[in-house]
């Protein structure tokens, strides 16, 4: 078994590619076309898992549902691209290369982490990471548990006839490509891999909103994927001892781990998050949709403007309009309310940092923000509460 790609699931991916064109190309003004990227491709993954979810209830995970998610993302995203297509041309070529060759290096590198996560030999599947070993292993039993085992409603694979609690999404995620006849090893590291790649490009994007330049962003992607605590220091005393090319070709030992008396405990990023933890990048990256969606319209919000946000939403409750800022804070609202079903602790991270500007700069768009969310959210966590 390979991780070549059969026909069906790359269609399905392709057609999630062209729908999130499609969303990116259309997007709100105030947002750049890198902006928009990250978050049109971010909803049209969540779109498209979401959508077939519902449909797989009727029809299972199989090729008939592969193919009518392919069909709509393409007919959907082509038509959005087409209505959009005088101005795309001039968005696709970037003014500055210095944003894309970033993102290029990035992708290429967490490209080449993720295609030796696992691989696959006559004799075994191999994990190249301790954390891949150990995660990977339920991600792939949930995953074909859609497919195979036709668990849906999902109930808990390990103990039958209790409800599914874990946030299933990402892995509901590839076992549509399973369906669409993937292995699971590709289903599994492709689409961490562009997830991983979306939230860190949008790190970078939303640093660059905030500071200006994209120097920061880099700088922020750097050190959320090497930090590592103060292990760092015992790799000099092993390079003095075997010598620094032999210790960089053949590392004796991990250097974010260490038993007492030394006790160092600090997990590194890449290995312990974003390689093992599937619901971790497709959680991250729902998180910096929402970020990017949000940040531009409160840098021009008024501090503690109480007044004029009361009297604001007196005034329009009778003729309540909705404008281009407030629909970006309804599909935030959505994108957070969904998180359940993705990643519940990025859901606890959007809602404290949007309850602290909800107060700190108030809007009338607040209101669909959270009014969404608790909608979508709150059915789920009550489900997932066990009682």
């Amino acid at each position: 078994m390979s991780l070549l790609l059969d026909l069906p699931g790359l269609a399905l991916a392709a057609g999630c590619l062209v729908l999130g064109l499609g969303l990116s190309s259309g997007g709100p003004p105030w947002l750049t076309f890198g902006e928009r990227l990250v978050i049109g491709m971010v909803l049209a993954i969540v779109g498209l898992t979401m959508v077939g979810y519902g449909l797989a209830l009727l029809v299972g995970v199989g090729m008939v549902l592969v193919l009518l998610l392919t069909a709509f993302g393409l007919l959907a995203g082509g038509y959005l691209l087409w209505r959009h297509r005088p101005t795309l041309r001039a968005q696709l070529v970037p003014r500055a290369w210095a944003l894309p060759a970033a993102v290029v290096v990035m992708a290429l590198a967490m490209g080449y982490l993720f295609s030796r996560a696992v691989e696959v030999t006559p004799d075994a599947w191999l994990a190249q990471y301790n954390n891949t070993w150990s995660d990977w292993s339920f991600h792939a039993s949930y995953t074909t548990t859609f497919v195979y085992g036709h668990n849906l409603p999902p109930q808990n694979p390990i103990f039958a006839g209790k409800p599914f609690r874990y946030p299933f999404a990402p892995d509901f995620t590839s076992a549509l490509l399973v369906g669409g006849g993937w292995s699971i090893p590709a289903a599994l590291i492709w689409p961490s891999w562009a997830l991983t790649v979306l939230a860190l490009s949008g790190l970078i994007l939303w640093a660059r909103r905030l500071t200006g330049g994209i120097g920061a962003g880099v700088i922020a992607v750097t050190l959320t994927l090497l930090g590592g605590g103060l292990g760092f220091w015992f790799f000099f005393g092993d390079a003095a001892r075997l010598g620094l090319v032999t210790t960089l070709l053949h590392i004796p030992r991990t250097y974010d781990r260490f038993d007492p008396p030394v006790n160092i405990q600090w997990y590194n990023p890449i290995l312990s998050y974003y390689l093992p933890q599937r619901s971790f990048v497709f959680g991250a990256a729902v998180v910096i949709a929402v970020l990017l969606l949000l940040t531009p319209p409160l840098l021009h919000t008024p501090f503690f403007d109480w007044r004029a946000t009361l009297t604001a939403v007196r005034q329009s409750w009778r003729r309540w309009t909705i404008k281009n800022e407030a629909v970006a804070f309804l599909i935030a609202g959505a994108l957070t309310g969904l998180l359940p079903l993705i990643h519940v602790h990025s859901l606890v991270v959007l809602g404290v940092v949007t309850a602290c500007w909800a107060l700190l700069f108030p809007r009338p768009a607040w209101i669909g923000f959270f009014g969404v969310m608790l909608l979508l959210a709150v059915p789920r966590l009550l489900m997932a509460v066990p009682g």
